[in-house]
Formats: C-alpha cells, sequence, structure tokens
C-alpha cells in the first residue's frame, strides 16, 4: 500500500474516533497529521481563518510526504467514507501503476447530479462509458488514431482495475481523498501563500498547470460521513461568500 494521511483537529478527537469507525478505510499504512487550528493562526491571511487553515493543513501533510521516501500518497480528511472499490483500489495499487499520474482524485463533491465545474455528472460518465466501448470496437491502431486520448484513458482505467471511466484534466469540489505524486507536493508547498483560495479551489488550480497529470474517477469512490469534518473547507455558505469577496477586491 502507498501511504495515506489523514488530517485531523487535535482537540477532536470524535472525528477520529468516527472515522476509524465510518470511514472503512484501510489503516495499515495510515498516519494522522495534526491539523493547523484556525483559531490559533498568528499569520496574515486574507481567506477567513478557517479556511486558511485547512490549506496549511494540506501543506503540512504534503511536506510530511515529502519528507518520506515515497513517490506517491493518499491524502485524506476525517470525514472520508469508502465504498468497496475505493478499498480496493487503494489496499492494492501500486508505484509502479501511478507511473504518469501527479494528482488522482477519488473522492469529490455532487450536488444535483452536477459536480463544481457545472458538468452534470451522470451524463458526462454515461457519454466517457459510450466512447470506451466504441473505441473497443476498432483495432487499436484505428482506436489509436481516431480515439487517442479515450484508448489512454481506458488503458489506465483498465491497469488501475478500476470499473468505472477515468477523467483526465479534472479536479472538482472536495479535498477529502485523493493520491498525489512528489511533483504534485513539491508545488503546492510553495503556492496560494498567503492563503487566499481554499483548498479544493488551491488543488484544482495546480491540477491545472500542463506539466501535471490529473485525473479522477468519473463517480465518486469516497463520499463524506454527515458529521462535520474537523477540517472546514469553502462548502459553508458563509465562507464561500467571504472568499468571493476576497477574490473581487483582489481583481479590483
Amino acid at each position: 500500500m502507498i501511504p495515506s494521511y489523514v488530517i485531523n483537529l487535535v482537540d477532536r478527537p470524535d472525528r477520529l474516533i468516527a472515522f476509524h469507525h465510518d470511514s472503512n478505510a484501510p489503516t495499515a499504512s495510515l498516519e494522522i497529521i495534526e491539523a493547523v487550528d484556525g483559531k490559533v493562526l498568528k499569520e496574515c491571511h486574507p481567506s477567513p481563518d478557517p479556511v486558511a487553515a485547512c490549506w496549511l493543513s494540506h501543506q503540512k501533510v504534503y511536506r510530511t510526504f515529502l519528507d518520506s521516501r515515497a513517490l506517491f500518497a493518499l491524502i485524506l480528511e476525517d470525514d472520508a467514507v469508502f465504498s468497496e472499490q475505493a478499498i480496493n483500489l487503494v489496499s492494492s495499487i501500486t508505484e509502479k501503476e501511478l507511473d504518469g499520474i501527479d494528482i488522482f482524485q477519488i473522492g469529490y463533491l455532487v450536488h444535483n447530479d452536477r459536480v463544481a465545474s457545472g458538468l452534470k455528472d451522470s451524463k458526462a460518465r454515461r457519454n466517457t462509458i459510450f466512447l470506451n466501448r466504441l473505441c473497443g470496437r476498432f483495432p487499436s491502431w484505428v482506436a489509436r488514431r481516431f480515439f487517442n486520448n479515450t484508448l489512454d484513458l481506458l488503458v489506465l482505467q483498465r491497469k488501475l482495475r478500476l470499473l468505472e471511466p477515468i477523467f483526465k484534466d479534472r479536479f472538482e469540489t472536495g479535498t477529502h481523498a485523493f493520491i498525489i505524486s512528489r511533483k504534485f507536493a513539491e508545488i503546492a508547498i510553495q503556492f496560494n501563500n498567503p492563503v487566499l483560495l481554499p483548498a479544493d479551489v488551491a488543488v484544482a488550480e495546480i491540477a491545472r498547470v500542463s506539466c501535471l497529470n490529473a485525473f479522477r474517477t468519473s463517480r465518486s469512490l469516497v463520499s463524506q460521513s454527515d458529521l462535520i469534518s474537523s477540517i472546514p473547507d469553502i462548502a459553508f455558505d458563509q465562507l464561500e461568500f467571504q472568499i468571493r469577496d476576497l477574490m473581487n477586491t483582489k481583481i479590483e
């Protein structure tokens, strides 16, 4: 198993207990990372303290990962809940199979069948499944000529033994479960300082960098528990409005 890190606020042991009880996550290589507490932040950040603390907590995980010898790591927040397919994926995935991947999102948020980018989740998945089947009907050289990107993603899907198709160059709202490479971590620890963007927006921006290979499963394999994570994020409307106002101010 690749190393796994879960972010948890030290004064929220209830969330850690719930994580171990409800997440179903494989824990053989799991390391607990103490989250940055927004209440005691002394640094000056333009974003609200909980938002800044969330991103600083993620950067703390990335630095810990870079101090190891591992090539890849699974990043988790303490409200992650694994599906059976996600358990099978992270229990068996190897560094060799992840070669060429810089960020692989296996958990993200879906609201009313739509993701943050505005795509209709089920429609995008159906279209991808159709293209995969169409691509599979042709000889490899024909598929390579007319369905080059689809074929590459289909090969990756089979390599990772996934039932769900894979999308490229997309990162949706939600930083509760994703796999990163060392290249991603090296960029992320230098990005968004001082903190303006919330963690999921910051990761999405990094994922758009042309030198990185970003992927996600076409269906979220890791959901979030009903209990609020000890790591606040942008999902709360009040924080979203504050971030929007701050970004507009920066633009003006």
